[in-house]
């Protein structure tokens, strides 16, 4: 199984770096107060898709924890949409993108 960020949701930081915003609109939208910047790099690192270990090893090398910590903050992620599981690009992928920017897949 491959995972890679929501394409439909976009990242910035504000231009202090006190706030990591994640989607524009509700029901998508979040933000995250005070993020370390190494959240970023994980986010940058899951443009691509990747395997569920690869993250894993990202999320332990940045973040210096353990796998229980990056569970659950995997499933957080997943949860909220913010990681989703990469579909076979197929002819239904624009579909797909079009629904997950409006929220509803």
């Amino acid at each position: 199984m491959m995972y890679r960020l929501n394409r439909s949701l976009s990242l910035h930081l504000s231009l202090n770096k006190s706030k990591l915003h994640i989607g524009l609109n509700p029901p998508l939208a979040m933000i995250i107060a005070n993020p370390p910047s190494s959240i970023v790099s994980f986010f940058e690192f899951l443009v691509k898709p990747k395997k569920y270990a690869d993250l894993k090893n990202k999320y332990e090398r940045i973040f210096k924890l353990d796998g229980l910590s990056f569970y659950e903050t995997f499933k957080y992620f997943i949860d909220s949409s913010v990681i989703v599981e990469e579909f076979e690009q197929d002819r239904y992928d624009r579909h797909r993108l079009y629904f997950n920017l409006l929220g509803n897949l």
